[in-house]
């Protein structure tokens, strides 16, 4: 199959790697969409090494279609062939497959494109474990979310007020502020003009 890979110069290209080997509980998925995120550039920068047993090449978010289904995927979860999936993946996505196991797939949602849906796993997820399941937040709660016009914020800020959760974020200039009032953050707090610890 064919992947994006780093050449020495940082350039990138087009070549051939080995198909992935399927595990029991792992799908084959065909990508038609990967996204990019700041790991996937210090990865290319060479600073950031995929996890062991991970393929070298870059692309931790994709979405894409389940082809084949290992015998243990198959008797551990309800996934079909033809199955609409989006995952994040410790390395690999930049290729034209990507081999995942059963319980790292999520469905793509019905309202989404399949670039909409490559976008989810990194942010969504990590915005998800880090409000409900570590932070135990609930409604009525009040989130500080530091770094307002972050890429985690532009998701965390629009989910926490989702669940009823009062929102305060913190950004450096009224212009910030300005670009960012589409979230709906109950508070914005423009650092250099206030004091956030006696807010």
């Amino acid at each position: 199959m064919k992947a994006i890979l780093v050449n020495d110069d940082k350039s990138l290209r087009w070549d051939n790697v080995p198909d992935p080997i399927l595990g029991d509980d792992d799908c084959l998925i065909k990508i038609e969409a990967a996204a990019l995120n700041r790991a996937d550039l210090m990865q290319r920068e060479g600073d950031y090494p995929p996890p062991a047993g991970c393929p070298e090449w870059m692309g931790l978010e994709i979405a894409g279609t389940i082809v084949e289904i290992a015998d243990g995927a198959k008797e551990k979860s309800n996934w079909k062939i033809g199955d609409k999936v989006c995952a994040l993946l410790g390395g690999g996505g930049y290729a034209e497959y990507a081999n995942v196991k059963y319980d790292m797939l999520m469905p793509v949602p019905k309202n989404c494109s399949m670039v909409e849906a490559a976008a989810i796993p990194e942010a969504f997820a990590t915005a998800y474990l880090n409000l409900f399941i570590e932070g135990n937040i609930k409604e009525g709660d009040t989130l500080l979310m530091n770094a307002g016009a972050s890429g985690l914020a532009s998701v965390i800020i629009p989910m926490a007020k989702a669940f009823g959760i009062r929102v305060i974020t913190t950004v450096l200039t009224e212009e910030i502020a300005n670009s960012i009032k589409h979230l709906n953050a109950d508070r914005v707090v423009v650092t250099t003009k206030e004091d956030i610890a006696k807010f």
